[in-house]
């Protein structure tokens, strides 16, 4: 475990005391679920920790009960944030700096180092009615996308002219009800009548801009959590880890190969001694 990830796990460490002080579910997903089953730990060269918990217990801890971290953690989703434009909430430590590079254009999206808390949500039980919801769900996240993003810099006329289109249908839509955040409301409402312990189907609502078979599982791999060891403490992964690992990363006890053997994140300030503010401020300054 380097610096950084012993940074990352001091996060995690203060969010799972709220999850657990309200009994909130979260269950590790992703590289962090994979580490933890195959290496009882990070993965070596991963640079984040991915949990997801239910919509129900994932808004309780997004719209109060993270107040309850200590002063120096902050969150980062759509409400703090106009151009964000992710689909979860980032939990950051602000005393620190980690930027990553597709948002090194907006200071309002600077982090300290962080991790990652998604949402799970439920859906229709009808097969088609299934894929016609988070179809729909990929094409809103998508416009969200596009909406949050501006291009500053074109290399051609026709470029210019095509940016220009998008800069002026963008900033009209951001005029109309829910301004910035309107297709992620969308989204939100689109889901809101299925339950997650009620479904046989649940949705990583994040991954929106993918297919049907990589953001849908059964639910009863995420019916409960177990703990298993991770570093010196422990960490909750899926009841039936397996079945969800298996089907979202196929063979994952085996390792990639070593050209693959990289974190996800491309950073261009990343510095655990000075806090975000330094740099946001520095940017917005134009010195950076």
């Amino acid at each position: 475990m380097n610096e950084f990830q012993k940074k990352e796990l001091e996060v995690f460490q203060e969010v799972e005391k709220v999850l657990t002080r309200h009994g909130l579910r979260y269950f590790a997903i992703g590289g962090t679920c994979i580490g933890a089953i195959r290496h009882h730990g990070f993965i070596p060269w991963d640079d984040d920790i991915d949990i997801a918990m239910p919509r129900k217990d994932y808004e309780a801890f997004r719209t109060a009960y993270y107040k309850e971290l200590p002063s120096y953690y902050r969150k980062l989703d759509w409400e703090t944030s106009p151009n964000i434009d992710i689909l979860f909430t980032k939990i950051f430590d602000s005393r620190t700096t980690f930027v990553e590079k597709t948002y090194e254009k907006f200071p309002d999206c600077y982090t300290g180092v962080f991790i990652d808390i998604m949402p799970i949500d439920g859906l229709p039980e009808d097969e088609e009615a299934r894929n016609t919801l988070v179809d729909r769900c990929a094409k809103w996240n998508l416009l969200n996308y596009i909406l949050k993003r501006r291009t500053d810099k074109v290399n051609s006329f026709n470029r210019l002219c095509k940016e220009s289109v998008k800069n002026l249908i963008t900033f009209c839509v951001s005029l109309l009800p829910d301004g910035k955040s309107r297709y992620i409301k969308k989204i939100e409402r689109s889901l809101a009548p299925y339950d997650f312990d009620s479904s046989s189907k649940v949705y990583f609502t994040w991954r929106g801009k993918k297919s049907s078979y990589e953001v849908v599982f059964d639910q009863t791999a995420f019916a409960s959590a177990i703990d298993v060891p991770f570093e010196h403490t422990t960490m909750r992964v899926p009841v039936d880890y397996d079945a969800y690992l298996t089907a979202d990363f196929g063979d994952y006890m085996c390792l990639p190969p070593e050209e693959k053997r990289q974190g996800g994140h491309e950073t261009c300030f990343c510095d655990l001694n000075k806090p975000v503010s330094y740099y946001a401020e520095r940017k917005k300054r134009g010195e950076i």
